[in-house]
């Protein structure tokens, strides 16, 4: 279609189509109610763990991809964080490409898709562990299906933000603090912190 035709890798068109649905159920979300509380959503699918942040606030979204290494200690196997990617956006959108590629724009469909059923708009954290276990990546497809399901689970939820950085303390673990220092929506100033 158009004068100008490209053939692009179908990966790219994927991420486009979800860029597209979901820059479509913002523009009706960014006029709906804040929620009031902070939800937690957690699943994990195919050797990768998701966890949704919702806060209250006008829309904004982060995301962390954060890529887990297994060590031996005590005889037991634990994970620790190898290395993590990190990318922002406000209401008003990305100019550039996601370093995070087409798994960035996949997790953004899934949430809107909830905010939307739900008819409210939130502050957006992403959370995703990729465990060792993970060698072959899957394609958009499972980042987006494990975002869907954990909408779909229960939901956890807090009446303060020190509690919820309390929640982040246990699941960022010794990097707690070189993680949150990353986040934009965790270091906003209010006007009501004071």
């Amino acid at each position: 279609m158009g004068i100008n035709k490209k053939i692009v890798p179908t990966r790219w068109s994927i991420t486009a189509v979800d860029d597209i649905l979901s820059k479509n159920l913002l523009e009706t979300i960014v006029d709906k109610q804040s929620i009031n509380k902070i939800y937690i959503f957690e699943n994990y699918l195919l050797h990768n763990k998701f966890i949704i942040i919702l806060l209250p606030g006008n829309y904004e979204y982060e995301l962390y991809e954060i890529n887990l290494k297994e060590i031996i200690i005590n005889q037991m196997k634990e994970y620790i964080i190898d290395s993590f990617t990190y990318d922002h956006e406000f209401v008003t959108g990305k100019k550039e490409y996601s370093i995070q590629a087409g798994g960035y724009y996949a997790v953004r469909l899934a949430v809107c898709e909830y905010l939307s059923r739900i008819n409210k708009q939130a502050k957006v954290i992403a959370i995703r562990f990729i465990y060792p276990e993970y060698r072959k990546s899957l394609g958009v497809w499972n980042v987006r299906e494990n975002v869907r399901d954990a909408m779909k689970n229960k939901k956890y939820e807090f009446s303060s933000q020190d509690e919820l950085l309390l929640y982040l303390k246990n699941v960022f673990g010794k990097d707690y603090l070189k993680l949150i220092k990353k986040s934009i929506i965790l270091n906003q100033t209010r006007l009501f912190d004071h």
